[in-house]
């Protein structure tokens, strides 16, 4: 099996695995995720989910994005434990530093 086979086999099994748990059906996915019934079938069959589409079915599923997006194959494992680096002190308004400063200083 290649890497697009898994991945589809993987986005497919996700969706019908939560689906499933959810009491939905295919017609609630494709009115969740905005997308035609045949965009179903082009998944199923192994098409990419758009990163809008991932967005939708995570609010459907009540799903963290990065989880369906990883089962979407649009980001990997790796990509979605990364985490946001400390945010540059230059590049804060005045009122996020003044309201750190309070914050940090009790007031």
């Amino acid at each position: 099996m290649t890497d697009d086979e898994n991945t589809s086999s993987t986005w497919w099994d996700f969706l019908m695995d939560n689906l499933r748990s959810r009491g939905l059906s295919t017609g609630d996915l494709a009115r969740g995720a905005g997308v035609d019934r045949s965009r179903l079938s082009d998944w199923k069959r192994g098409g990419k989910a758009s990163v809008e589409s991932a967005r939708a079915i995570a609010v459907l599923f009540d799903a963290s994005p990065l989880e369906v997006m990883v089962a979407a194959g649009l980001i990997t494992p790796n990509e979605a434990a990364l985490r946001q680096a400390r945010p540059d002190p230059a590049r804060l308004t005045d009122d996020e530093l003044v309201a750190e400063l309070r914050k940090r200083l009790g007031g």
